[in-house]
């Protein structure tokens, strides 16, 4: 059985700090078909300097050691695995004293060589960000995780533009950077979730656009979320509700089922289509018993019985008739010496 896509619930900030609405946000991701529910884990000072703009926001999106356990055990008590966005090993440590199921490092990292070396020793699954990122910022990234062979590394393409419009999307990339480093690749979605900003109006693409990256290979697909769309929330331009959520997901898995194999074989319904469409050969004159076949002799014909038909000239080319065939009658294998 394949492998089916995995799905990532991205909170981002959307709780905007309060812990309250996180845990609920949890609960109701927790009810939806969603395989990983994703969180960040912020210390202001492992993010920016305190002259950076976002510095005081960022500090009230903290959360002490106590809260972060408690939100691994919720998730994990609500049927679904983890992922951390950590910014440093302060946030790594102690979410993985706190049993988190994967991390998630940002674009911002990707070239923080030293952090990267360090969680790649706890051997857990690691998505990263590559939205940003040079080729050789890629290579020199991958390069380091992949010393430790226990480390399953997936490089998600995407970047948050607030939103990202659905023609910056390059769903192309992503078959490109997979040949490049033959590394599992996902996509991070940011593309609009409303319609002109309006968060009472979802985006319909929003719901149908990111399955397109199951084509190009994506192994992965993450998705913004907001608790509801009663007001703007933080990274509200690019969300979609747990319920939206759920109705993506279903889409998302429809598609997987019609994708089928690499490969050119045909499967049973094909075949089914095949023996009823096809033409296949019958005498265009009566043949007599002796007869060598040949092109002029013969037509193609959908016919009474395909079970017994040709459909291939090169299998009765220059090939001896047996018995007397009438106009529009069926050449089988029968009928050929």
């Amino acid at each position: 059985m394949k492998k089916s896509t995995t799905i990532i619930a991205e909170i981002a900030q959307s709780y905007e700090g309060d812990y309250g609405v996180l845990i609920n946000i949890i609960d109701a991701l927790c009810k939806t078909q969603v395989d990983m529910v994703m969180f960040q884990v912020v210390f202001a000072d492992e993010l920016a300097t305190k002259e950076n703009n976002n510095y005081d926001f960022f500090k009230s999106l903290e959360f002490n050691v106590k809260e972060l356990n408690c939100l691994t055990r919720r998730i994990r008590s609500g049927g679904k695995k983890s992922v951390a966005e950590v910014f440093g090993m302060k946030s790594a440590n102690i979410m993985l004293e706190a049993g988190v199921d994967a991390y998630k490092v940002h674009p911002a990292d990707v070239s923080n060589i030293e952090f990267l070396t360090e969680i790649t020793k706890t051997s857990l699954p690691i998505y990263m960000g590559v939205g940003g990122c040079t080729e050789n910022e890629m290579a020199l990234a991958v390069e380091k995780i992949k010393k430790n062979k226990d480390t399953q590394v997936t490089l998600m393409h995407g970047y948050q533009a607030a939103p990202t419009p659905i023609e910056e999307s390059n769903f192309k990339k992503i078959k490109k950077i997979k040949d490049v480093f033959s590394i599992d690749v996902g996509y991070s979605d940011h593309s609009p979730g409303s319609i002109h900003g309006n968060i009472s109006i979802l985006e319909q693409a929003a719901i149908y656009s990111p399955a397109i990256a199951l084509v190009y290979g994506a192994s992965v697909i993450e998705k913004h979320v907001i608790l509801n769309r009663d007001k703007i929330w933080e990274d509200y331009e690019s969300a979609l509700t747990p319920s939206e959520l759920d109705l993506f997901i279903s889409y998302v898995r429809q598609i997987e089922r019609s994708l089928g194999d690499y490969d050119l074989k045909m499967n049973p319904i094909e075949k089914e289509y095949r023996t009823s469409s096809k033409k296949y050969i019958v005498a265009n004159k009566n043949l007599a018993p002796g007869s060598i076949l040949k092109r002029g002799d013969i037509d193609f014909k959908r016919i009474k019985d395909p079970d017994v038909g040709i459909i291939n000239y090169d299998e009765i080319d220059h090939r001896v008739i047996n018995k007397a065939l009438g106009k529009d009658q069926p050449i089988t294998y029968e009928d050929i010496i």
